[in-house]
């Protein structure tokens, strides 16, 4: 049963809500913060240029990066959208929320981070892409399935960025005027309509983007009918540098290649349009950070930064995200909040269902039963994270499917399909672009039965949280 909040609750300091909850107590801020959480679709953590990014410069998200606590090695705990966002909002890996693949529902009755916030007395809000409740409803979510958000502008599924369709408390749809407007552009006008309104209690605002994952369906052929063309022009696809990893001939169209992923018009035409998506992300982000500046709210709002899995854009010959690779598990993830947690780099791997649990610590609201650790400690006073690896879990199909285990230097997994268990081992110091698997080397040896065995621990540990 949650924790009903008083009124104390609600609207006193961090300290004493957090001696309420039973949590730590940050003494050094006045109350608790308002959460905003910038969590925009297929956003891979090498896309931005603070984490290395080359073909274009991604200053605002820098900048955010840079002035936060951030975590350079953060994963997803399962590279597909619906089961990335469920482990985010519950701390708990996919076996145990049960949405193991796009098109599901999340179980009304599991707690999340946001019914938790909103019980703790959280004005709570979501803008963008849902997809939490089956791909057969691609709009309107009934208040009884929404988790505890309780301001509510937002669709369950789709990709369509000049054309999308919005609903708030019924099944009336809500429409961006001029109709073709960017999508992201929008969704910015609704958060600062939100974050402006006037409230005695402390904020929870979810803003989840949908680029840049491609718009509509594969194979996507033109990225222009979604896309501004003034993005589109800042970005030379004849001048894209491709990471080692990108086979040539998953570079141009290549469509009857036997055996080669034929469904993409080639890596140079698709990250043409992924880098130019970023870049209008980036402008609605960075209208969205100048708005809660001018809102006078900035140094009371703890500002994360977060993505539900990466994208392979052409890498290893794939542009599917269900699998172990770097490009699709390692998302950015980052902490703001002025003059009480300061800037640092954590190079310790953590995992999006870390989000859950640290944000409740921070808000002093009643904690989840989760997979996740709380990572408040490192955040506000530099302590070490205590897991040194995290699991990430994922399939392809009904039948193929994997686990991985991500350490400061291997990755190790097991991939299960009809033809039998394929194992998987990436010595990412020597090899960063994941390019040879040495799991069958005779020196790798130890390492990769060390790596089996904390595996089937951690996949015991999540069976019995």
């Amino acid at each position: 049963m949650s924790l009903q909040p008083t009124r104390r609750a609600v609207i006193s300091g961090a300290a004493a809500a957090a001696a309420l909850a039973g949590q730590p107590a940050y003494a050094r801020s006045a109350k608790r913060p308002n959460i905003l959480l910038i969590f925009p679709d297929q956003l891979r953590a090498m896309a931005l240029s603070v984490y290395g990014e080359k073909n274009i410069q991604t200053s605002t998200f820098d900048k955010l990066v840079r002035a936060s606590c951030h975590f350079n090695r953060a994963y997803t705990a399962d590279p597909v959208c619906a089961p990335a966002r469920a482990s985010l909002l519950t701390g708990l890996y996919p076996t145990r929320h049960g949405l193991l693949e796009n098109g599901e529902r999340l179980d009304p009755k599991i707690p999340t981070v946001s019914s938790r916030l909103s019980d703790a007395g959280y004005d709570t809000g979501y803008i963008g892409k849902w997809h939490l409740d089956d791909n057969t409803i691609p709009g309107f979510v009934p208040p009884s399935r929404r988790h505890g958000f309780k301001h509510w502008r937002a669709y369950n599924s789709g990709h369509h960025w000049r054309h999308s369709v919005y609903f708030a408390d019924n099944d009336t749809p809500l429409k961006p005027s001029p109709a073709n407007t960017f999508e992201p552009f929008y969704q910015t006008d609704l958060a600062l309509d939100f974050i402006g309104q006037r409230r005695e209690a402390p904020w929870f605002l979810m803003m989840a983007y949908g680029p840049p994952h491609p718009p509509g369906r594969p194979p996507v052929r033109d990225w222009s009918v979604d896309i501004p063309s003034r993005y589109l022009v800042q970005v030379d696809p004849k001048a894209i540098r491709f990471n080692p990893n990108v086979p040539r001939w998953a570079q141009s169209p290549n469509r009857g290649a036997k055996g080669k992923d034929d469904q993409h018009p080639g890596a140079r035409k698709y990250l043409h349009g992924y880098y130019a998506s970023v870049l209008g992300l980036q402008d609605a982000v960075t209208r969205l950070l100048d708005g809660l500046d001018a809102s006078g709210q900035a140094n009371n709002t703890l500002v994360v930064l977060a993505s539900d899995h990466g994208e392979m854009g052409g890498a290893h010959g794939q542009f599917k995200n269900g699998q172990p690779f770097e490009e699709a598990l390692r998302v950015p993830l980052s902490f703001r909040w002025p003059g009480v947690i300061s800037t640092r780099k954590i190079e310790v791997p953590v995992s999006l269902v870390d989000v859950s649990p640290t944000l409740l610590s921070i808000a002093g609201a009643t904690p989840l039963s989760s997979h996740g650790q709380d990572l408040s400690g490192t955040l506000m006073n530099g302590a070490e994270p205590a897991r040194k690896s995290v699991v990430c879990v994922g399939r392809q199909g009904k039948r193929d499917k994997w686990t991985a285990i991500r350490g400061p230097r291997f990755t190790y997994a097991e991939q299960q399909s009809p033809d039998g268990m394929q194992k998987i081992l990436y010595d990412n110091a020597e090899d960063p672009w994941q390019q040879e698997n040495v799991a069958g080397k005779r020196s790798y040896k130890k390492e990769r039965n060390r790596l089996a065995a904390r595996l089937r621990a951690e996949h015991r540990r999540i069976k019995r949280t």
